[in-house]
Parts: structure tokens; C-alpha cells; sequence
């Protein structure tokens, strides 16, 4: 440390001692901007997501604390375990069955809901399973839509049950078959399915320390049973206050000493935030840390012996070698990494760069042997991580914007790989694609009107194999409520407005969606070709009016002999279903009411 710093340091710590009493100030960090500073901060303070390798992520509130067991965030649901689950905090992936015997199945799929509980339908390593909206996997049941399940939750084709090879997401994690093994140090009770080179888990892990994980300290404190008793007359005696001494720098300035009680936390001087470069990190047991990662949380800290506190001062402006890393974060943070040598491994990645691409700066194959870091392709997106960190895209998501379009094509077309709506003008990036505008002008025809305004004609169809009359749509709407269009089949067995024993019965009752409003739409049911004109058979379409709570018979329908089908006109949508009517009226003289 210059000279000039410590002559700075000198001042400042003579005018604390002068105001300072007693050592009552707690210890206050906080940033007033978001710059250097406060991203140096946020490396000490575990607050939402942590993640320790590609498979090994935490969650911490805005306290600090570790989440375990059960969180819902951002509308999802994820689970973390707790001390009889295995390894505390870490998440859950893949299947689990929690103490009440519900299964859960948490996406292994890199991208938007990596590790929250799936719901609904899902295809998992060739099998089909349903969840209820809370997640829990249905077994030997009905579903809601008519599906039967067996008692392993795998929806049933007749008497076997429905697979498809390769179909759906993985059952495992990424890094079974990608990431090595090598490592001795993994926790017995991790998941097998999680296992990584030691290396690799040197990285990504800024929070501050407990002293559980200072190794040196560890040994200090199981010593501190015999360190803490005075020897009065052959026999020991606990003592009762300890002297904890806080050395500015180096006795230029006088230490400054209080007394704790034994057993009680520390209550630290304050500092201040900044002095020229340097920065005040926070108060260390070591004089010179080799790894201010192994920082003890000094507000949790129990004394039971006299100790020495020392301020870590780090430099917030220098990087010699100019890879995006502080020389102070390559020398301190157990990194290993060359503070002259902007690639250390030589692997085509700069140190920084392999921080963001979850690999090692030391080991230019942290994944597989035979592909280098910057050549590795994590996420299937079509990009190397060399190419997805000069497009600024992230390498364990494949579309992290969610638009359709995956980090390959955003660079095909230039759009944002971190932004939905890369021209901000209401319609996604990949729907523009889809539907023939320019992603990257909000008004590709430059008639006044923004893409996401335009009106376009989009054809939707039930295609899945369940139901007769197979519905479909010709839609006129604006691009923007294109999104989520869709039709759902309702359940015939349970339906409040189609059963399956209305007489006139045809098939289920169809919901029909869109993101928004529609301007109209032709719909289309078939009916069986069986029937014919001459036949006393008069197909029709009724709709559910639900502010009044009955089925109304749609006006202008038009039913065409040749190819077996209805159709009908709308301004909006509605629950449709194809009835028989002739049979309907004879047994209803009045709407049908649920």
C-alpha cells in the first residue's frame, strides 16, 4: 500500500477515533449508485439467485439467507432443500417426491422457468405426464381433459402407456453427459446427476463466507475451547470478556480496542466508503488475505478468544491486463488468474469472459476434453460461447428473451437476443418474423401504424388427435393478440355445458383464444361424412354466453354436404361446440343452463 494512502487512511481513522466512543457503529456498506463500488458490494452479498456452477444454483432473500424448501418467484414455483433432502439450499431439479408423497417434476431446461415446477401437460424423456397447477404429478386418474394416467403418472394409449422416443425434456440435467468428473470433493448426498470438476467450482461463488468454510478459521475456532480458560491455580476458568482489536493500518494510526462479552457478536467501526481508488471491503481476521472470499461474517460471529481485526482496502480502478477483471478481484478471489495476462488459460476466452460462460479461467477444457471453452456449444443454440459472448447473448439459454427466436437466428436477423421486441413496436421478434415484418422497424410498411397494430389473417386448427369435429379458424386480428392464439378441447365426461350425454351430443366444447381482441373469424367444424343432405341431421354451432350462462345457436351458419363441415362468422371468441339439433330441441324446450 503507497505511502499516500496510508497518510490518507491515518487521517480519516484519527477522525473516527475522535467521534467514536465506543464501537457501537455498525458497519455500513451501502451503495448510493450503480457503479463500481456497489457491484463490488453485491459479490459479498448473497441476495436472490447464486449460482455456483451450471447445475448448482441458491436463492438468498434480501436479508442473506439461504432459502430452503418451498419458493414461489416471478409467478413460478421452485423447491430447495432442506438438511434431509441433501445438500441445504441447493436446487431442485428434475423428479422429486416431497414427505406427503405429491411428485414434482422441476424443468431441467435451460432457458425462462430453468428449475420451477412444471404444470399442465409435458413430454419428459419420451413420456407424457400431467401436473396440476400447484405442480403435483396426477397418477392412476382422469385428467381434466379426458386423458387417462397410469399409477407412474404416464398418460395411457388404450393399455400401454403413450412414448414417444427422445420426445420432450431431459429427466437429467445438462452436465451428465457434458461436464467432467473428475472431482473427489462432491458431497455424498448430491444429486448424482450434478457431479463436476473441482476446478470448476472455484468459480461463480462471491458471497461473503461463514467461518464454516475458513478452513484456517474452522481449526481457530475448535481450538478456542482450550484458547478461551485462564489457568487459576491448576484449575481452568472461562473468561469472561475478550479483547477484540481493530488495527487501522499497520499501528501508523493507534489501534482502537473494546472489550466483548464471551459468546457475544462484534459491533464494528465504521469506515469509510472510499479513499481516492481504494475501496473499504470490510474488516478481515488476516493481516494479508490471500482470498478475501474466506471473509467471516464478523455480525454473526461469536468472540471466544482475543482477536485482531484488519481492513481489506481494494483498488477499484486498476486492470493491468484491461480483461474486464480488477486486478484486486485476480488476485483475492481465488480465481488463480493472471492479472498481466488477459486470457490465463489461453483458450480464446478472456478471464471475465469465462465467468459469464460458467468455465474455468485456468482450464481451457472445463466441459470436454476434446472442444475448448470458447468453441463449446452449451445451450444447442447453434452459437460457440466465444460467438455468444461477442453477440452479448447468455450461453446457458438458447432463447433467453423467449421471442422464438434462439440466439442463432437473432444474430441471422440482428435483433436483440435480451429484448422480446427488439424495435419496441408491440409485437414479439419472432412473430414478426413469422408474419413477415422487419423485427427491427416498428413500421415496416410505413403506413403510420406499428406492426404491432397491423391487421393480419392468421389460420388456427385443433390438430391434436382427441375429439371429431376438429375446429379451426381463419382469424383476422392485430399481430400483437397473435401470440397465444389457441383452441382447447373440454372434457366431455366432466363438462358443465357439453357432456357427453346432451342429447344432440357431437364432441366437446372448444375454447377458443387469442392474446387480445379479434376482428372476426370464420370458424369450421366437420362432422362424420356418414351423414348425408337427405338425412333428418342438422349440425349446428352454439356458443357459451356466460353473462347470461346459457348456449345460444350462433345466426348464418353455412353447412357445406361436400366436404362435411360447418362455419360461421364472429366478432370474438367464445367456447364452441358442434350439436346435432334436431335431437337437441326435441329434448330442450329452453336454453341450457349450467
Amino acid at each position: 500500500m503507497s505511502l499516500k494512502i496510508r497518510n490518507l487512511i491515518a487521517l480519516f481513522c484519527s477522525i473516527i477515533l475522535i467521534f467514536t466512543n465506543t464501537a457501537s457503529a455498525v458497519q455500513n456498506n451501502n451503495s448510493k449508485s450503480d457503479n463500481q463500488e456497489d457491484k463490488i458490494l453485491k459479490m459479498y452479498r448473497n441476495v436472490h439467485w447464486h449460482i455456483k456452477d451450471i447445475n448448482s444454483w441458491y436463492f438468498y432473500d434480501d436479508s442473506g439467507k439461504m432459502k430452503t424448501g418451498w419458493l414461489k418467484y416471478q409467478s413460478k414455483k421452485y423447491y430447495f432443500n432442506t438438511k434431509s433432502d441433501g445438500e441445504e439450499g441447493l436446487m431442485r431439479l428434475g423428479w422429486y417426491k416431497d414427505k406427503k408423497g405429491d411428485t414434482y417434476f422441476f424443468n431441467t431446461m435451460y432457458g425462462i422457468g430453468f428449475g420451477s415446477a412444471l404444470t399442465s401437460w409435458n413430454w419428459i424423456d419420451g413420456y407424457r405426464y400431467y401436473f396440476d397447477k400447484e405442480g403435483r404429478l396426477s397418477i392412476n386418474t382422469t385428467t381434466p381433459d379426458g386423458k387417462k394416467v397410469n399409477a407412474k403418472g404416464q398418460m395411457m394409449d388404450g393399455k400401454t402407456a403413450s412414448y414417444v422416443r427422445g420426445k420432450g425434456i431431459p429427466n437429467k440435467a445438462l452436465n451428465l453427459n457434458f461436464i467432467k468428473n473428475t472431482s473427489n470433493q462432491i458431497k455424498k448426498d448430491a444429486p448424482k446427476d450434478n457431479k463436476l470438476n473441482t476446478q470448476y467450482l472455484k468459480y461463480g461463488s462471491w458471497g461473503g463466507s461463514s467461518i464454516d468454510s475458513n478452513k484456517g478459521d474452522n481449526k481457530a475456532k475448535e481450538s478456542d475451547k482450550n484458547k478461551d480458560k485462564d489457568k487459576t491455580d491448576g484449575k481452568s476458568k472461562s473468561k469472561s470478556y475478550y479483547t477484540v482489536t481493530f488495527d487501522f493500518n499497520d499501528n501508523v494510526t493507534a489501534p482502537k480496542t473494546v472489550k466483548v462479552k464471551a459468546g457475544e457478536r462484534i459491533k464494528l467501526i465504521s469506515m469509510p466508503e472510499r479513499i481516492g481508488d481504494f475501496y473499504f471491503l470490510g474488516w478481515h481476521i488476516e493481516k494479508n488475505p490471500k482470498d478475501y472470499t474466506k471473509e467471516i461474517d464478523l455480525l454473526t460471529y461469536p468472540i471466544n478468544r482475543d482477536i485482531t481485526l484488519y481492513p481489506i482496502w481494494v483498488d477499484v480502478k486498476t486492470d493491468s491486463d484491461g480483461d474486464g477483471l480488477l486486478d484486486w478481484e485476480e488476485e483475492h478471489m481465488g480465481r488463480d488468474t493472471d492479472p498481466q495476462n488477459p486470457d490465463t488459460d489461453g483458450d480464446g476466452l478472456s478471464d471475465s469472459e469465462e465467468s459469464d460462460c460458467f468455465s474455468s479461467p485456468t482450464n481451457p477444457h472445463t466441459f470436454r476434453d476434446d472442444i475448448s471453452d470458447s468453441d463449446i456449444d452449451i445451450d444447442g443454440d447453434g452459437l460457440t460461447a466465444k460467438e455468444e459472448v461477442k453477440f452479448g447473448s447468455l450461453v446457458l439459454f438458447k432463447d433467453y428473451d423467449n421471442d422464438y427466436l434462439d440466439d442463432f437466428q437473432e444474430r441471422k436477423y440482428g435483433t436483440d437476443p435480451n429484448n422480446p421486441d427488439t424495435d419496441k413496436d408491440g409485437l414479439i421478434d419472432g412473430l414478426e418474423i413469422k408474419y413477415g415484418f422487419d423485427p427491427k422497424n416498428p413500421d415496416t410498411d410505413k403506413d403510420g401504424i406499428l406492426d404491432g397494430d397491423e391487421i393480419i389473417t392468421v389460420n388456427m386448427s385443433y390438430d391434436k388427435d382427441d375429439g371429431m369435429t376438429k375446429p379451426s379458424a381463419i382469424v383476422k386480428l392485430k399481430a400483437k393478440n397473435a401470440e397465444k392464439l389457441s383452441i382447447v378441447r373440454d372434457n366431455p365426461k366432466t363438462s358443465i355445458w357439453m357432456n357427453e350425454d346432451v342429447p344432440g351430443f357431437l364432441d366437446a366444447m372448444y375454447d377458443f383464444t387469442a392474446s387480445g381482441d379479434i376482428e372476426e373469424a370464420i370458424l369450421t367444424f366437420k362432422f362424420d361424412e356418414k351423414y348425408k343432405k337427405t338425412d333428418n341431421f342438422d349440425p349446428v354451432i352454439y356458443y357459451i354466453d356466460t353473462q347470461n350462462q346459457e348456449m345460444v345457436l350462433l345466426k348464418n351458419q353455412v353447412i357445406d354436404w361436400d366436404k362435411h363441415t360447418v362455419t360461421v362468422k364472429v366478432n370474438h371468441f367464445s367456447n364452441y361446440s358442434l350439436v346435432e339439433k334436431n335431437l337437441q330441441a326435441k329434448a330442450w324446450n329452453i336454453p341450457i343452463y349450467a
